[in-house]
């Protein structure tokens, strides 16, 4: 069994935070800083007598009597954990209660952390107070304990304990949100402070425009001023508008229908226009009742010369309906005409004949005129005459298009040609097939009558037709151009290089 060792070999020094003891050898570095083994708060190491770290001194144990080895076990404990305990500092001028002894006979009472006894390392087992309960498991409330009460290890770990200034944006905009005000009361200053809740509308946009830099912000002002006048033009034209005095002409014409929807008025204005033309003979009495006189008229005097013209009358309308070219409005009747018979002269005849009447309208007041080109069925060329004469210039011809799918000898490459199907429409309802048409695919043409070829599509038109250089069949001719999408002029001219050749 070794013995003690001596007192120089040890250095007994205290735990700031916790005031537990604890001991280090003599020859261990001064300022080194180890662990408490009760908090584990870091201890410098201090030779004793310093100043900052007082030297240690644990109170003895008092000595029993042989006949007391039997002691109660409450003694035995508090003999234990006086092993242990701290000595209160005295106070400077305060008198010793019990002088320590001069020699280091309590040291030879202190345990080996560590012993080496024949080889073997023996662990020595620390016990804690089974007393009192710990106060160093949790922090202490600074609200509540005194400052020289808080231990130095949490003053020392505070990381909140040096002051910072709260920011001035902070505390601006915690000034706005108050009201203060003072008024004098009974000779007292009463200051009443109301806190007011506000709406933070630009506080999105302020802390975007923050972040721009100046040259942003200059164009963001810009763009956000051309917005905002032309917003202010734009509700000022609208308000104008929208509160602009109405006119009796105003309500007269929004309550009137639109133009392209047949009324009674039309149909009744269109026979009676038709009733005064068909009863007027020679082209002179009939100019007063077409459209585009100077155009027709040298078409007129060419016809009647070759075709007398005679007095009709109208009979009963057999359909009725109204269409739209381009900008002029048509009323299109089919009605019966009673004519004197050519072939049994002093005979009369009747038959369905269809027409096409302009409707005009000035001054909210409407007139009707006749198209003489479609009343009479005008075309340069009869379509008997051009079927003989194969013509390899194209002549003009009023006709309806549709998109066919017959290709045969001259034009069986549909990838070069376009097949449609042209016919002429009579009164009766019977449509008269014509020619079967063929439209270059690399020419204007295609471009101007390839839409009138697709679907369902049954177009009235003005086409230049002709045959090819070594015709086989006289029912395929080509389409060399488009003249008018419609079949109703709209120029008061009279036609260039006209020649007159009737059906």
């Amino acid at each position: 069994m070794s013995l003690p060792s001596s007192s120089q070999e040890w250095l007994i020094l205290q735990c700031r935070a916790c005031g537990s003891p604890l001991k280090v050898r003599t020859g261990a570095v001064e300022g080194n800083r180890i662990s408490c083994p009760t908090c584990h708060s870091p201890v410098t190491v201090t030779p004793a007598g310093a100043s900052d770290s007082p030297e240690f001194r644990a109170s003895l144990p008092m000595k029993q009597a042989p006949g007391d080895a039997a002691g109660s076990a409450p003694q035995q404990a508090q003999g234990k954990d006086l092993e242990f305990a701290p000595t209160r500092l005295q106070a400077p001028g305060e008198p010793s209660e019990e002088p320590p002894p001069d020699d280091d006979t309590f040291l030879q009472n202190l345990k080996h952390t560590e012993e080496h006894h024949s080889g073997k390392h023996i662990r020595v087992k620390k016990r804690r107070k089974s007393g009192a309960k710990s106060t160093h498991d949790t922090l202490t409330d600074w609200n509540s304990a005194a400052t020289d009460t808080i231990p130095e290890a949490e003053i020392n770990a505070d990381t909140w304990l040096t002051p910072m200034p709260i920011p001035e944006e902070v505390i601006r905009e915690k000034e706005r949100d108050f009201v203060v005000s003072e008024h004098d009361e009974d000779g007292k200053t009463v200051r009443r402070i109301k806190r007011v809740r506000k709406r933070r509308i630009f506080t999105l946009a302020q802390l975007f425009f923050r972040r721009l830099s100046y040259g942003m912000r200059v164009i963001t002002v810009a763009i956000v001023t051309a917005i905002a006048v032309v917003g202010v033009w734009y509700g000022i034209k609208v308000f104008r508008q929208k509160f602009s005095p109405v006119t009796f002409d105003e309500i007269v014409a929004e309550q009137r229908p639109d133009r392209v929807f047949l009324s009674s008025q039309d149909e009744s204005g269109a026979v009676e226009e038709l009733s005064a033309f068909l009863a007027a003979t020679g082209a002179e009495q009939k100019l007063a009742h077409v459209r585009l006189p100077n155009r027709v008229r040298p078409m007129m005097n060419a016809w009647y010369q070759k075709n007398p013209d005679t007095p009709a009358t109208t009979g009963e309308v057999r359909g009725r309906t109204k269409v739209r070219a381009g900008t002029n409005y048509f009323v299109i009747v089919e009605l019966d005409v009673t004519e004197p018979d050519p072939v049994a002269p002093g005979t009369t005849k009747t038959r369905t004949r269809s027409f096409a009447v302009e409707e005009f309208e000035k001054d909210n007041v409407r007139s009707y005129r006749v198209d003489w080109e479609t009343a009479v069925e005008w075309r340069e060329m009869s379509f008997s005459e051009f079927r003989q004469t194969q013509p390899r210039n194209p002549v003009p011809f009023r006709l309806k298009i549709r998109g066919h799918e017959y290709y045969n000898h001259l034009f069986i490459d549909e990838k070069k040609w376009l097949s449609a199907e042209l016919y002429y429409p009579y009164p009766d309802g019977k449509n008269e097939f014509l020619f079967y048409g063929y439209i270059d695919r690399k020419s204007k043409a295609y471009e101007d009558l390839a839409i009138y070829t697709e679907g369902a599509n049954n177009a009235s038109v003005i086409l230049a037709l002709r045959y090819p250089e070594n015709p086989v069949s006289r029912d395929q001719v080509i389409i060399e151009s488009l003249i008018h999408p419609s079949w109703f002029y709209s120029e008061d001219v009279p036609p260039p290089g006209f020649a007159a050749s009737a059906k």
